[in-house]
């Protein structure tokens, strides 16, 4: 990601980074286990299936955005 960026915000965009990071190490645990303690008694698999979701949902994201990024950070090298 911070190929994609110019050299003045690149540290900008680690710290952005870093701090997305922080936040869903401490949000994640909460919420799962709110929806895990929630649901345990219905249906105990909801949290793979959640977990599953946002990995495809994850992973869409990052299949697609690294071709934008990619191109826009060759034309800057190369024009």
């Amino acid at each position: 990601m911070t190929g994609g960026v110019d050299d003045e915000h690149q540290g900008r965009m680690q710290g952005l980074l870093s701090s997305m990071a922080s936040l869903a190490s401490i949000v994640g645990p909460l919420a799962i286990s709110t929806v895990y303690f929630a649901s345990s008694d219905v249906f105990p698999g909801r949290v793979s299936v959640l977990g599953a979701a946002c990995h495809l949902l994850c992973l869409s994201v990052a299949l697609a955005r690294p071709q934008v990024a990619g191109v826009q950070a060759l034309d800057r090298r190369s024009g």
